[in-house]
């Protein structure tokens, strides 16, 4: 049981037991609350005891004010609210930076904050979102140009690896015990190749740009991007002159995007084809002492620097003038076209020799 008495001071002293101990709340209201608080409190604590669900008990907390609201739970007689995570700061949460991220990671984790955050209200509660709104985000990703912020709307290899994100997001929020459910569980993402971009190119026009490369450098990047079949951005920095097996007809190619952060570098094997063996032989020419990457000559060519081994170098721009100087329009997806021409052609390959 427990016991309401006012002080002089005009707060009402709500003493009672619980674990054996003596407790006491203090707090102002009316008389008619203060008895209800009594109330309360008296039958919280025999349901902490019972654990049996009462009606009536739900109805009079869903109706007092904050204030009382307020003691009770400060005396640990009820729990507080769940916290009210927002959309921004779940995306913040997100993009949080770690080791284990690699950059390209990074990138579209932040691209795909962007476009969350254009169709939800950033204040808008974590918990307000429904599987109704997934579906109608995902609608509007579909049809609706502002999902991208300018021009028309996404693309199906974008707008499906953003649900994928979508999923990775809320799946945060359930682990963090934010929400109970993930609104996005029902939609399916992943990655989806878009015919209208494919493009193969021919023996012909690889031949013609590889002669109108300006340099060494640029054919041997050109060489191994169509005929090496390797992720240029990734994989071309990497690549050793020590990794150029010549009596075994082999080269060593380095996978940062196969790769964990903060682990050793995998390999896999490549043959020296006809035109690899082509532009390499032009290239020892340019080899000096202390050289260790292939890349390294580029620093004795005109307007030539250091590339970096971080990812972030991008050959596209100059290979595209390349491209136009051989007298041939550029395609699109140009690096990721050259490596399925590639593989297209070892399967050929392999299927005939069969």
């Amino acid at each position: 049981m427990a016991s309401l008495t006012k002080d002089k001071a005009g707060k009402w002293r709500l003493r009672y037991s619980r674990d054996n101990r003596p407790r006491e709340a203090t707090f102002r209201a009316n008389k008619l609350d203060a008895e209800k608080m009594k109330l309360i409190v008296e039958r919280r604590l025999d349901q902490l005891i019972t654990g049996e669900a009462d009606p009536q008990l739900a109805r009079w907390l869903k109706e007092l004010a904050d204030p009382l609201r307020v003691v009770l739970e400060r005396h640990g007689i009820i729990a507080p609210p769940p916290r009210q995570v927002t959309i921004a700061a779940l995306a913040e949460e997100y993009l949080r930076p770690s080791p284990l991220l690699k950059p390209r990671t990074i990138q579209s984790r932040k691209s795909a904050m962007k476009t969350l955050l254009r169709f939800f209200p950033p204040d808008n509660p974590v918990m307000s979102i429904t599987p109704k709104d997934a579906d109608d985000f995902y609608r509007w990703m579909c049809y609706e140009s502002k999902a991208r912020g300018h021009g028309t709307a996404l693309k199906p290899g974008t707008y499906l690896r953003r649900i994928k994100n979508m999923k990775s997001v809320f799946d945060l929020a359930v682990r963090y015990k934010w929400i109970d459910e993930n609104p996005f569980d029902h939609i399916k993402g992943g990655n989806a190749a878009d015919a209208s971009r494919f493009y193969f190119v021919t023996e012909e026009d690889a031949r013609k740009i590889y002669n109108a490369c300006p340099n060494a450098f640029w054919r041997l990047v050109w060489a191994f991007t169509r005929w090496g079949g390797i992720r240029t951005c990734s994989e071309f920095p990497h690549l050793r002159w020590e990794g150029i097996h010549w009596t075994e007809n082999k080269i060593t190619v380095f996978e940062p995007k196969k790769t964990k952060k903060n682990e050793p570098l995998k390999t896999r094997f490549i043959p020296i084809f006809p035109e690899l063996r082509e532009a390499l032989t032009e290239a020892r020419k340019w080899v000096q002492d202390g050289d260790v990457y292939l890349a390294d000559i580029y620093t004795r060519m005109p307007y030539g620097t250091k590339i970096p081994r971080n990812g972030k170098w991008n050959p596209t721009t100059t290979l595209q003038k390349i491209i136009v100087r051989a007298g041939i329009t550029p395609w699109q997806k140009l690096l990721q076209n050259c490596r399925s021409t590639r593989e297209t052609e070892l399967a050929a390959f392999t299927l005939s020799m069969t």
